[in-house]
């Protein structure tokens, strides 16, 4: 999982990967319990387009 702060609408932005989705939903109800989340907005990739390696 990687998590990071953005500008825009969003406060953060968190990137987590899970078996399927009954593990999504349920990393999902763990950040949303978290006192400090107001809400959470979620979206799945389906494929990934551009791969960097960095440095």
């Amino acid at each position: 999982m990687d998590a990071g702060t953005v500008t825009g609408s969003a406060d953060a932005v968190v990137h987590m990967r899970s078996k399927d989705l009954s593990a999504l939903e349920e990393a999902l109800d763990k950040v949303r319990l978290a006192p400090q989340v107001d809400h959470t907005r979620s979206a799945i990739v389906l494929s990934k387009l551009v791969s960097r390696e960095t440095a």
